[in-house]
């Protein structure tokens, strides 16, 4: 739906619309075979025959060659920050989607 109302690219409507306007310099979808400086990657655990933890392996198989909707943007904890500010400060979503987004969707109780 985003590609079509914005007649943009996924990846590139949130680069411009959340990335930059939360000044999030470090955060981007990136390339599955590529390597990045600063930039963790995901693994998961391979468990032996009793369920403990044997090794990890690494899980670029798991997802698209590169970000897409569900999954894929790389960020960094500086930019989390700086996401978070923002959208307290009520800069990048409206206030009802402001509002909405800081409340708990979930009782964990």
């Amino acid at each position: 739906m985003i590609e079509k109302v914005t007649e943009t690219t996924y990846r590139d409507h949130v680069r411009q619309n959340v990335f930059a306007r939360a000044g999030m310099a470090h955060s981007d979808f990136l390339h599955v075979d590529q390597v990045y400086r600063n930039v963790a990657e995901g693994c998961d655990p391979v468990r032996d025959e009793d369920g403990n933890v044997a090794c990890r392996k690494k899980n670029i198989y798991s997802f698209p060659a590169i970000g897409s909707p569900d999954n894929g943007a790389y960020t960094t904890s500086g930019d989390l920050d700086r996401f978070i500010r923002v959208v307290k400060a009520g800069e990048l979503l409206s206030p009802g989607l402001t509002e909405t987004f800081l409340t708990p969707q979930v009782d964990c109780r």
